[in-house]
């Protein structure tokens, strides 16, 4: 009995020596990834390795780095070797790099926006992106330019090389300046411009275009944009289109006014109306409401050379007020 035991107390005291010996001989099976074997991190973020699992006898030598700076997809390769030195696996782990962050903005809410005057997109918004710089954020954005003041809708839209989007929609609201936008448009030669005498009909304004043409304006609304030519019978003469409030040149006002040449402070003027927002082909003048005749020519003769210059004149001032001034005429 007594060698009965002593057998199995030696057979105890082998197996407990050879289960040792397996389990710090870091079997294959022993040996993974903790974790998963493709793993996603956010660009700028922090990526903490996890490595693998495998017993204190072995060697663990990891190849290759994450940097979370650069989108990529990174390997990391992990060779474990026993503690005599033999490679008793290679494992791979495939971290990608990524962005998934949108550009964000903020809106300026201090601005004020005016009818004819250009902005940018920083004028709307300030942007940026978590990776990108701004440079490299695409926006297909052109410089605005509002025609006519009211409430206006603005859409932006932000993409970055990575195609995340965010769009800003808001409205904003415009201002007619007249004024400011008449300075705007000279604002590299501001001689053009002469701001006049008070008196009772508002300050006035005059902006020379050309030597033959002008713009003024009042600040209680008025507008008007004349030409100026000469006859062939050598008086000076001069067609104005006017308006009593900006912008609203459909009921404009006509005057055609003449000069003696000889006698610069004699003079006779018609008026007549006009819608001055339509596109005509062929615009003619039958009457004028009113004549102060103080040269001796007729009504009829007034008309002629009126009615052979106005269309002219008034393809002239559209062009301007839209194209110039980018004001839409109402």
């Amino acid at each position: 009995m007594e060698k009965h035991k002593n057998i199995s107390f030696l057979f105890i005291i082998f197996f407990t020596l050879f289960a040792g010996t397996f389990l710090c001989a870091c079997d294959n099976n022993t040996i993974k990834i903790i974790g998963d074997f493709e793993q996603t991190v956010e660009v700028k973020t922090a990526f903490h390795d996890q490595g693998v699992s495998c017993s204190s006898d072995c060697n663990v030598i990891t190849e290759g780095e994450v940097n979370t700076n650069i989108i990529e997809r990174y390997q990391l390769i992990y060779k474990v070797y026993s503690k005599d030195g033999e490679l008793l696996k290679e494992l791979s782990r495939y971290v990608n790099v990524v962005d998934t962050t949108a550009p964000t903005y903020v809106i300026n809410t201090s601005a004020t926006y005016y009818a004819g005057i250009s902005y940018n997109i920083n004028d709307f918004i300030s942007y940026s992106d978590n990776y990108d710089s701004k440079e490299n954020i695409q926006t297909g954005f052109t410089n605005k330019t509002f025609t006519e003041p009211g409430n206006h809708l603005i859409t932006i839209k932000l993409r970055d090389s990575s195609n995340n989007e965010s769009t800003f929609s808001g409205n904003v609201n415009v201002v007619l300046d007249l004024d400011r936008t008449v300075r705007n448009v000279y604002q590299n030669n501001l001689s053009k411009i002469t701001t006049s005498y008070p008196d009772s009909q508002g300050t006035y304004t005059h902006v020379s275009i050309d030597s033959n043409t002008s713009l003024g304006y009042r600040d209680t609304g008025y507008i008007g944009f004349i030409k100026f030519f000469d006859l062939s019978n050598g008086n000076h003469a001069s067609i104005q289109i006017s308006a009593t409030q900006y912008g609203k040149f459909n009921n404009a006002t006509i005057s055609y006014n003449v000069r003696d040449s000889f006698h610069p402070d004699v003079y006779s003027v018609g008026f007549a109306n006009i819608d001055a927002t339509r596109q005509y082909t062929n615009l003619t003048i039958s009457q004028f409401t009113s004549i102060n005749n103080n040269i001796p020519i007729n009504e009829d003769v007034m008309l002629a050379d009126c009615n052979a210059t106005l269309l002219n004149v008034l393809n002239e001032f559209q062009n301007y007020m839209t194209n110039t001034l980018h004001i839409t005429i109402q």
